[in-house]
C-alpha cells in the first residue's frame, strides 16, 4: 500500500513527459521522416539549399553564443560560488531576471543599448553593428544565457566537500590544488552543463535571428516556423524537426548526465563563506567579469524599462507610449486589445504554472527514495522539453493532439501545455531546494508515529516547505510569462498573448509600444521573482 502513491505519482510525472513532450516529438518527428524516405524524398529536403545554411547558422550561433556565455558566466559563477559577496542574493536575483526575461525583450534591450538612436551606440558609432545581424544575435544570445552559466557554476562549488578541502589545505596543497582536488570539477561540471545548455538554446533560438538577422541568419527554429507558417508546407517543416532533434541529441543527453553529477557529496558541503579580501589575482578577475556581468544586464534591463515614458507612435494614439498600448488603434491593427493579450498570458501561464507545480511535485515524490545519481538523472528530464526546442514541441503538440481537441477553438489547450511543459524543469528545480531544507527528521517522525509515506510528504514536508513550495510555482509563473516561441506558433489572434503582441507591434513598426510593453513585461517578471525570491527566504528562517 505504502508503495502506491509513489508509483501514482511517477505515472503522473513521467506519463506527462511522455503524452505532452517525448511521444508527440517522437511520432510526429518518426512519422515525417519515415514518409519523406518511403517517397524518396527525404534527403531531398534535408539537403535543401536554405535548410543547409539554416543547420550551418544553427551551429555557428550556438557555438559563439554558448562561447560567450561561459566566457562572462564561468568567472562570474565562481565569485558568486566561492566569496561572501554583500548583496549576494540580489545579485543573483538580477542574473535570474535577465535569464527568465521573455527573449524579445532581451532583444529589444540590445537594439536600443547599441543601436544608432539611444545608448551607448549613439555616443559610440563603433559598437552600432552589435545591435543588428550576427553580432547582434550573439550579443542577445550571450547576456540571455551567461546568467544560467553563472548560477550552474555556483551550483555546482556548492556541491564540493568543505571538510576535504579543509584538509587538503591543512596537508600544504595550495590553491591550486585545492581547485584540482576539491572545487574545480564541480565547477567546470555545472559550467559544462551550462555550455550545453547554452549551446542548445542558442543553436535552435527563434526571436533573435528573426528580429535582427533575418531569413539569412535564420536558424532551424526559425526555417520549421518558415515552412510551416510561412511556405505552408507542414510535412517539410516536421522532418526539418527531425533534423533539428538530431542536432541535438548530444547536449541533451550530455546535459542531462552533468546535471545528475550537481548533487552535494557529503553533510559538508556547503563551502565555508570567504571574504572578497581573500582573493588572489585570479579572484579579482573573476569580480570585475561579475560586474561586467551585471552592469551589461542592468543596462538592458533598465533600457527596457526607460522606454516606458516613450512618446508613442502617432497612428497609435500620439500619447504617451505605455498609453497608446490600451488605446482603441492598437487592438484594431493588431485584432486583440492590449489588455486581452495581457488577460490571455496571466490565465495560460497561471494554468501553466499550476500543472508544472503538481507534475513537479509528482515527480519530486516519485524519485523521493532514488539514489542520489539517479535523482539528478530525474531532475534533468523534464529540461527535455526546453532543449527539443519550443518550436519543435508546438509542431509536435498541435500535429499529435490538435485533432482531439475538435477545433482552432481549443488551441489554448495546446498553449497552456506547451507553456507548461517549458516551465516544469524550473518548477521541478525549485521544489528540489525547498523540499531539500525541511529536516528530515521531520516526515520520519510522522512515519514513526504511523503515517504512511505519502501522508508524510503531503500533509507533514509541503506544509513545512510551504515558502518555498509558492516560490517555485512562482519561478514557473515568471517563465510561463515570458515564453514566446510556442505561443507564436500556436496562437490564433484571440490567443495571443502579451509576448506575441510585442513581436507584432515590433513588426509593424510600432516600436515605442513595443518597448513600452516590454517595460511591462520585465516589470512583471521581476514582480514574480520577488515574490519567489522572499518565499525563499522566509523558508530559509
Amino acid at each position: 500500500m505504502r508503495a502506491r502513491p509513489g508509483l501514482l505519482s511517477a505515472a503522473i510525472g513521467f506519463g506527462f513527459l511522455a503524452a505532452f513532450v517525448v511521444g508527440p516529438v517522437l511520432w510526429v518527428v518518426g512519422g515525417a521522416w519515415w514518409g519523406a524516405a518511403s517517397a524518396g524524398s527525404l534527403a531531398g529536403t534535408l539537403t535543401e539549399p536554405v535548410t543547409v545554411r539554416a543547420a550551418e547558422n544553427s551551429l555557428l550561433q550556438g557555438a559563439l553564443g554558448a562561447a560567450g556565455a561561459v566566457a562572462l558566466g564561468l568567472p562570474a559563477g565562481i565569485a558568486l560560488g566561492r566569496y561572501r559577496l554583500p548583496g549576494r542574493p540580489l545579485l543573483l536575483g538580477v542574473l535570474l531576471v535577465a535569464f527568465l526575461l521573455p527573449n524579445l525583450v532581451m532583444v529589444e534591450g540590445v537594439t536600443t543599448l547599441f543601436g544608432p538612436s539611444a545608448g551607448l551606440g549613439a555616443y559610440l558609432p563603433g559598437l552600432r553593428p552589435l545591435s543588428t545581424g550576427l553580432p547582434g544575435i550573439v550579443v542577445v544570445d550571450t547576456l540571455y544565457n551567461a546568467p544560467i552559466v553563472a548560477l550552474l557554476t555556483a551550483l555546482g562549488i556548492s556541491t564540493a566537500d568543505r571538510r576535504l578541502e579543509e584538509s587538503v589545505a591543512v596537508l600544504g596543497g595550495g590553491p591550486w590544488e585545492r581547485f584540482r582536488r576539491v572545487w574545480g570539477p564541480p565547477a567546470l561540471a555545472g559550467a559544462s552543463a551550462a555550455a550545453t545548455l547554452t549551446f542548445a538554446l542558442s543553436a535552435l533560438a527563434f526571436a533573435a535571428p528573426i528580429a535582427l538577422g533575418g531569413p539569412a541568419q535564420y536558424t532551424l527554429e526559425a526555417r520549421i516556423w518558415s515552412l510551416d507558417q510561412q511556405l505552408v508546407l507542414p510535412s517539410e517543416a516536421q522532418v526539418v524537426a527531425g533534423l533539428g532533434l538530431a542536432l541535438l541529441v548530444v547536449p541533451a543527453l550530455a546535459y542531462v548526465a552533468l546535471v545528475g553529477r550537481l548533487r552535494p557529496r557529503s553533510a559538508g558541503a556547503e563551502p565555508p563563506p570567504r571574504s572578497p579580501s581573500e582573493a588572489g589575482p585570479l579572484g579579482l578577475l573573476a569580480f570585475a567579469l561579475l560586474g561586467l556581468l551585471l552592469a551589461a544586464e542592468g543596462a538592458v534591463l533598465g533600457s527596457a524599462l526607460a522606454r516606458l515614458g516613450e512618446p508613442g507612435t502617432p497612428a497609435a494614439g500620439g500619447g504617451w507610449a505605455a498609453v497608446d498600448l490600451f488605446a482603441r488603434p492598437v487592438g484594431s491593427r493588431l485584432g486583440l486589445p492590449t489588455e486581452g493579450a495581457l488577460a490571455n498570458s496571466a490565465i495560460f501561464a497561471g494554468s501553466a504554472a499550476a500543472i508544472a507545480l503538481l507534475v513537479g511535485l509528482a515527480l519530486v515524490w516519485a524519485t523521493r527514495g532514488w539514489g542520489a545519481r539517479a535523482r539528478g538523472l530525474a531532475s534533468g528530464l523534464p529540461f527535455l522539453s526546453v532543449l527539443v526546442s519550443p518550436i519543435i514541441l508546438a509542431l509536435s503538440l498541435y500535429v499529435a493532439w490538435g485533432p482531439l481537441l475538435g477545433g482552432a477553438s481549443e488551441v489554448w489547450l495546446l498553449i497552456v501545455l506547451s507553456q507548461a511543459a517549458v516551465a516544469l524543469p524550473f518548477a521541478v528545480s525549485g521544489l528540489t531546494v525547498a523540499l531539500a531544507r525541511v529536516p528530515r527528521a521531520v516526515g520520519e517522525s510522522a512515519v514513526v508515529l504511523g503515517a504512511s509515506p505519502g501522508f508524510a510528504f503531503r500533509d507533514v514536508e509541503l506544509p513545512s516547505a510551504r515558502r518555498g513550495v509558492a516560490a517555485a510555482a512562482l519561478l514557473a509563473l515568471a517563465v510561463a510569462l515570458g515564453e514566446f516561441t510556442a505561443t507564436f506558433f500556436l496562437a490564433p489572434p484571440r490567443f495571443e498573448t502579451a509576448t506575441v503582441e510585442l513581436y507584432r507591434l515590433t513588426e509593424i513598426r510600432w516600436t515605442p509600444e513595443a518597448w513600452a510593453l516590454g517595460g511591462i513585461l520585465a516589470l512583471a517578471t521581476a514582480a514574480a521573482l520577488g515574490l519567489a525570491a522572499v518565499g525563499g527566504a522566509r523558508a530559509d528562517r
